[in-house]
């Protein structure tokens, strides 16, 4: 059981790392385009 835990943790803080950098591109992305503009 302790076991599942981990791996549920370690799972959770991997997507939640996917999320955040894709949050941060879009960001940067976005402060591009509005200086663009």
């Amino acid at each position: 059981m302790i076991l599942f835990i981990q791996f549920v943790s370690a799972l959770a803080v991997s997507i939640l790392t996917e999320i955040f950098k894709f949050w941060l591109g879009k960001k940067k992305y976005s402060k591009k385009q509005n200086r663009r503009h």
